[in-house]
């Protein structure tokens, strides 16, 4: 497993990344804690992680400052900002320092569980780790029934990890299968069905936007939100340029 850090100053912040990531279902280990940017550093250097989560606002000193003096000290771990605040300066800065994701709070167990798919995928290339299966003819037929699956119950709410579960496919195989057989990982492709499916409604029934939204799951305003970044126009300029 890959072990991981987090660090917030806000101990509610820290429980509620416990407990929404999904750690041990992507392969990582949660080895410490902290509220503060100066003990964070001196974790880091003690326990020498392969994953790193922090906020930018933090007890001391800002948590960029620590990342800095993190890579500074020699440590190449992935760090993942998750941060309040969308500050053009703090994301150059991230990027200056080698931050894997910079992620806005809130986070949505989609985008939860998309992070630590890459991130898995990402640290397995590097070690140079081989996709773990047994039999390549029943997984790829087990891949198969679970895509099938989420094109039937694509309104439901998914996650990778207890499908893997459900079809017997190891969870790092199956994000390479994903990847090697759609071209992208779950949550793109759950988004896709989603979304295509949303175009279909939108042109074939009277079904408001809202209604739709609902139908798929989705707060009206995210909806709104995901839509226009997939076909680059709103859902109500989508509908009104094919009526």
């Amino acid at each position: 497993m890959y072990s991981v850090i987090i660090a917030d100053d806000e101990h509610w912040t820290l429980e509620k990344i416990k407990k929404l990531f999904k750690w041990a279902d992507y392969g990582f280990e949660l080895v410490a804690e902290t509220e503060s940017a100066d003990d964070l550093v001196r974790l880091v250097d003690e326990v020498n992680p392969d994953v790193i989560f922090l906020d930018i606002k933090m007890r001391g000193r800002s948590g960029l400052d620590a990342l800095k003096q993190i890579r500074d000290n020699g440590s190449r771990c992935k760090a993942v900002i998750i941060s309040a605040y969308s500050q053009f300066e703090d994301a150059q800065l991230a990027i200056k320092y080698g931050a894997f994701d910079y992620c806005l709070k809130p986070v949505s167990q989609d985008s939860a569980d998309e992070l630590l798919q890459n991130l898995r995928l990402k640290l397995d290339d590097e070690h140079e780790v081989e996709p773990e299966k047994e039999i390549t003819e029943i997984d790829n037929k087990a891949f198969e029934n679970l895509v099938h699956y989420v094109r039937v119950h694509y309104r439901e709410k998914l996650y990778l990890g207890e499908l893997s579960k459900k079809f017997y496919i190891n969870l790092t195989y199956c994000c390479y299968l994903f990847n090697k057989n759609m071209g992208c990982n779950f949550t793109t492709f759950l988004m896709r069905i989603r979304m295509e499916r949303a175009a279909e409604l939108l042109v074939t029934t009277n079904m408001t936007v809202k209604q739709i939204a609902e139908h798929l799951g989705y707060d009206y305003y995210y909806f709104n939100k995901i839509f226009k970044k997939y076909y680059n126009k709103t859902p109500s300029k989508y509908k009104q340029e094919r009526e």
